[in-house]
Protein backbone atom coordinates (compact mmCIF):
# COMPACT_ATOMS: atom_id res chain seq x y z
CA UNK A 1 0.00 0.00 0.00
CA UNK A 2 1.31 3.19 -0.80
CA UNK A 3 2.01 6.09 1.68
CA UNK A 4 -0.44 8.81 0.44
CA UNK A 5 -3.73 5.83 0.62
CA UNK A 6 -2.05 4.35 4.27
CA UNK A 7 -2.47 8.23 5.31
CA UNK A 8 -5.52 8.88 3.83
CA UNK A 9 -6.77 5.28 5.09
CA UNK A 10 -5.56 6.08 8.90
CA UNK A 11 -7.25 9.88 8.74
CA UNK A 12 -10.52 8.65 8.34
CA UNK A 13 -10.50 5.80 11.60
CA UNK A 14 -11.36 7.04 14.95
CA UNK A 15 -9.25 9.26 17.13
CA UNK A 16 -9.52 6.99 19.94
CA UNK A 17 -8.73 3.62 17.46
CA UNK A 18 -6.03 5.51 16.62
CA UNK A 19 -4.31 6.29 19.83
CA UNK A 20 -5.49 2.57 20.89
CA UNK A 21 -2.69 1.36 18.08
CA UNK A 22 -0.50 3.84 18.72
CA UNK A 23 -0.47 2.77 22.38
CA UNK A 24 -0.34 -0.94 21.78
CA UNK A 25 2.48 -0.65 19.69
CA UNK A 26 4.56 2.44 22.07
CA UNK A 27 3.94 -0.38 25.17
CA UNK A 28 4.21 -3.62 22.94
CA UNK A 29 7.10 -2.60 20.32
CA UNK A 30 10.79 -1.83 21.73
CA UNK A 31 11.54 -0.32 18.95
CA UNK A 32 14.88 1.24 20.61
CA UNK A 33 16.00 -1.89 21.37
CA UNK A 34 15.51 -3.78 18.89
CA UNK A 35 17.16 -0.79 16.94
CA UNK A 36 20.59 -0.90 19.07
CA UNK A 37 20.25 -4.99 18.50
CA UNK A 38 19.91 -4.61 14.69
CA UNK A 39 19.86 -0.99 13.33
CA UNK A 40 23.25 -1.48 11.78
CA UNK A 41 21.92 -4.62 9.37
CA UNK A 42 20.67 -3.90 6.03
CA UNK A 43 19.45 -7.64 5.37
CA UNK A 44 15.15 -8.09 5.41
CA UNK A 45 15.93 -11.68 7.18
CA UNK A 46 16.91 -9.80 10.05
CA UNK A 47 14.73 -7.26 10.89
CA UNK A 48 12.02 -10.10 10.15
CA UNK A 49 12.98 -13.34 12.47
CA UNK A 50 10.86 -12.36 14.90
CA UNK A 51 7.74 -10.35 15.97
CA UNK A 52 8.54 -6.83 16.43
CA UNK A 53 5.81 -6.85 19.34
CA UNK A 54 6.16 -9.98 21.13
CA UNK A 55 9.52 -11.58 19.90
CA UNK A 56 8.63 -14.61 19.07
CA UNK A 57 11.05 -16.19 16.78
CA UNK A 58 9.62 -16.41 13.33
CA UNK A 59 10.25 -20.47 13.34
CA UNK A 60 7.92 -20.76 16.09
CA UNK A 61 4.70 -18.69 14.25
CA UNK A 62 2.29 -20.09 11.87
CA UNK A 63 0.82 -16.46 10.64
CA UNK A 64 1.87 -13.49 10.34
CA UNK A 65 1.90 -9.77 8.70
CA UNK A 66 4.89 -7.90 7.36
CA UNK A 67 5.55 -4.44 6.37
CA UNK A 68 8.18 -3.05 4.96
CA UNK A 69 9.07 0.74 3.42
CA UNK A 70 10.38 1.86 0.10
CA UNK A 71 11.49 4.59 -1.34
CA UNK A 72 11.95 4.05 -5.41
CA UNK A 73 13.60 0.53 -6.02
CA UNK A 74 15.32 1.13 -2.27
CA UNK A 75 14.18 -0.31 1.05
CA UNK A 76 14.35 1.63 4.01
CA UNK A 77 15.51 -0.04 7.25
CA UNK A 78 14.86 0.76 10.75
CA UNK A 79 12.02 0.47 11.93
CA UNK A 80 10.88 -1.20 8.85
CA UNK A 81 10.67 -4.49 7.65
CA UNK A 82 8.96 -5.72 10.54
CA UNK A 83 6.95 -8.63 11.51
CA UNK A 84 4.12 -9.02 13.50
CA UNK A 85 2.85 -12.48 14.43
CA UNK A 86 -0.89 -13.31 14.46
CA UNK A 87 -1.24 -13.32 18.16
CA UNK A 88 -0.17 -9.86 18.55
CA UNK A 89 -2.64 -8.35 15.44
CA UNK A 90 -5.26 -9.77 17.27
CA UNK A 91 -4.47 -8.12 20.39
CA UNK A 92 -3.92 -4.90 18.24
CA UNK A 93 -7.10 -5.08 16.50
CA UNK A 94 -8.83 -5.71 19.72
CA UNK A 95 -8.40 -2.05 20.49
CA UNK A 96 -9.96 -0.54 17.41
CA UNK A 97 -13.66 0.01 17.49
CA UNK A 98 -15.99 -1.79 15.20
CA UNK A 99 -16.54 1.54 13.24
CA UNK A 100 -12.91 1.68 12.41
CA UNK A 101 -13.31 -2.41 11.57
CA UNK A 102 -15.89 -1.94 9.35
CA UNK A 103 -13.90 1.41 7.67
CA UNK A 104 -11.00 -0.81 7.09
CA UNK A 105 -13.07 -3.90 5.38
CA UNK A 106 -14.42 -1.62 2.98
CA UNK A 107 -11.13 0.17 1.99
CA UNK A 108 -10.21 -3.72 1.28
CA UNK A 109 -13.11 -4.40 -0.83
CA UNK A 110 -12.72 -0.74 -2.72
CA UNK A 111 -8.90 -1.44 -3.66
CA UNK A 112 -7.92 -4.82 -3.62
CA UNK A 113 -9.09 -7.86 -5.37
CA UNK A 114 -9.54 -11.29 -3.91
CA UNK A 115 -11.62 -12.51 -0.81
CA UNK A 116 -12.95 -9.94 1.86
CA UNK A 117 -10.91 -9.47 4.41
CA UNK A 118 -13.20 -11.16 7.20
CA UNK A 119 -12.93 -14.47 5.08
CA UNK A 120 -9.39 -15.05 5.50
CA UNK A 121 -9.60 -15.30 8.86
CA UNK A 122 -12.91 -15.18 11.02
CA UNK A 123 -11.50 -12.52 13.61
CA UNK A 124 -8.83 -10.98 11.31
CA UNK A 125 -8.25 -7.39 10.27
CA UNK A 126 -4.98 -5.94 8.80
CA UNK A 127 -3.65 -3.20 11.22
CA UNK A 128 -1.64 -0.54 10.22
CA UNK A 129 1.74 -0.19 11.67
Amino acid sequence: MCLPCRHKIASEFSEESRKSIQSFFDKKAAFHDRSERIGESEHHTDWMNECATCQTPVHQIKDYSIACMGLGETMVYDPFPMMVCSKCEQEAQSQISKSTRDQWDKFIRDNFEGPPADALKPDGVPILA
